[in-house]
């Protein structure tokens, strides 16, 4: 995937930067949320956030629903990015059907998700 958005003008993110981006939704997320939605310390979405503010990817908006919060919301490069990515796994996982076979993909897939969520309960 890191290939395809270098190729498409995206030559400035990380595997950690998509691990951030990839959480995000269209209402914003904050700070303590993407935090425990990407499994890592609030300090280091922090640093990450920062970083990807600089390069206009996104920015924090105060949260309507709790003045003393922000949010952290997809810039339009953001989104851009963000559909391409989406993009990619699409045609990634028709792929990866097209070789297996329905039911092994479907197989796979679930089991993926099975262990994700041993990991992410754990």
């Amino acid at each position: 995937m890191l290939r395809t958005l270098t190729e498409n003008g995206f030559s400035d993110i990380s595997s950690t930067d998509l691990n951030i981006l990839r959480h995000l939704n269209n209402d914003g997320l904050s700070i303590t949320q993407l935090a425990k939605d990407a499994v890592i310390s609030k300090q280091a979405v922090s640093r990450i956030i920062n970083k990807l503010q600089q390069k206009g990817y996104l920015f924090l908006i105060t949260d309507p629903m709790d003045q003393r919060g922000k949010k952290v919301c997809y810039t339009g490069k953001g989104r851009r990015l963000i559909v391409l990515a989406v993009e990619f796994i699409k045609q990634t996982e028709t792929q990866y059907k097209n070789e297996l076979g329905t039911k092994e993909y479907t197989e796979l897939r679930q089991s993926l998700l099975d262990l994700n969520n041993i990991h992410h309960l754990n």
